[in-house]
């Protein structure tokens, strides 16, 4: 004897309660999720990169502060990195201020955070072309670590001693 063949066509008293529940499900899972939601971003080749930076320093992060602005009363987190050696920009300059995401703010899927510590390889850029020492780290390339990418920051080395030299 065969089974009975299952068919959900054309029976709604069972295909709408089926319905019912599946979207129940997805919109219980979307809840479940907190509604997270991840950033993406385009790839910069190295060129691109290097020209995108307005400094280019090999630092740690040794720091961080608030500062409150008197003319609008935001906060800015600022992280301090020391500097170890400049190979693009200010051959003079032993400290930058990395504007980082602030505290008080709700976090963005944008945001990227460093911790005190992190040492490597920085690809910064000016936060507007009025202010003058603040910069920003804000694409996921614009960090490499010296410890697991020490290969790579060697070869951003030597290209960027070749391009000083030209």
């Amino acid at each position: 004897m065969r089974p009975p063949r299952l068919s959900f066509a054309g029976d709604r008293r069972v295909l709408f309660p089926l319905l019912v529940s599946i979207i129940f499900f997805f919109a219980f899972g979307l809840f479940l999720s907190g509604g997270d939601s991840y950033a993406m971003w385009a790839t910069l080749t190295d060129k691109q990169l290097v020209a995108k930076s307005d400094l280019i320093v090999m630092a740690e992060l040794i720091g961080q502060t608030e500062v409150k602005l008197a003319a609008d009363g935001a906060i800015l987190l600022l992280g301090v990195l020391q500097v170890e050696e400049v190979l693009k920009g200010d051959r003079q300059q032993t400290a930058v201020l990395l504007v980082l995401p602030s505290p008080g703010a709700p976090r963005a899927s944008t945001d990227i955070l460093y911790r005190k510590g992190q040492r490597g390889l920085w690809f910064l850029r000016a936060r507007t072309q009025g202010e003058s020492g603040l910069y920003l780290a804000d694409h996921p390339q614009r960090f490499l670590s010296a410890t697991r990418e020490a290969g790579r920051i060697e070869e951003f080395r030597r290209v960027l001693q070749a391009q000083s030299r030209d």
